[in-house]
């Protein structure tokens, strides 16, 4: 590259694509090993055994996390991250759901690649934060996110005693009160583009001449909308069409 580091920062920043960490080294590199001797004062914290299962992209395999010590983390930022390895141990072992918990998701798009190299099938991928939206809300909705798809969530600590399916009744159409199914109307149309011509009788819609004889077709549509009279002749609570109009015998439907 032409520009400078200096200038490369600046138009970065200027995009707001993020944000840039002043360090004079670069990480997963021999250039770590000159601030090892740092790591020491880190001897002093004593880790202890976490209630959370922990898998580590550093040995990749489960670990008691009473062994993270000062050398471990060492170890994290001088090694190369065994990221894929870790997510393709863990989907092989039936895991289905990622959270990454961190300012802004920027791992989803490689667990989603992994998987489905994996061919693992449905796989859920969500973050907590993201950047500009550091608040409460932000990490409920991403745990929305995940319970519409099928991710247990415990909403205990946010509802208390109060079941999460009668906590709110939300509307069949979701804030919304417009419905999109047709309406009945009356079913009529030009129909002279089709070679038809109208009847001009209360029964008969439309007719036609036969091309070989000197007859005619006629055709029509009764309903209860169009014909309300129809309403008037029923039978067993049901509207029957009298045989006289049809011209023929017994009563059609």
């Amino acid at each position: 590259m032409s520009w400078g580091v200096g200038e490369l920062v600046g138009s970065v920043r200027a995009w707001g694509a993020g944000a840039v960490v002043d360090v004079d080294y670069a990480s997963h590199t021999v250039q770590v090993e000159a601030i090892e001797g740092s790591w020491r004062s880190l001897s002093r914290v004593r880790p202890v055994s976490s209630g959370i299962p922990f898998f580590s992209t550093v040995e990749g395999e489960w670990l008691d996390t009473a062994e993270l010590d000062a050398g471990y983390w060492y170890r994290n930022l001088r090694s190369t991250v065994r990221f894929a390895p870790a997510i393709e141990r863990l989907l092989e072992e039936g895991f289905r759901a990622f959270v990454e918990v961190s300012a802004h998701p920027v791992l989803t798009m490689s667990i989603e690649a992994a998987a489905e190299q994996a061919d693992a099938g449905p796989v859920v991928v969500t973050g907590t934060l993201r950047r500009g939206e550091g608040g409460m809300r932000r990490v409920l909705t991403s745990l929305a996110e995940a319970y519409v798809r099928g991710v247990t969530v415990d909403w205990s600590a946010l509802l208390g005693d109060v079941p999460a399916h009668t906590a709110c009744d939300l509307p069949t159409y979701a804030f919304q009160r417009q419905h999109y199914w047709l309406k009945r109307g009356p079913r009529t149309g030009e129909v002279t583009a089709i070679g038809l011509a109208g009847a001009q009788h209360p029964l008969l819609g439309a007719w036609v001449e036969l091309p070989d004889t000197d007859g005619a077709l006629f055709t029509s549509r009764l309903s209860l909308s169009t014909h309300p009279w129809l309403a008037d002749h029923t039978v067993a609570g049901m509207a029957v069409l009298p045989d006289r109009p049809c011209g023929a015998g017994g009563a059609r439907r």
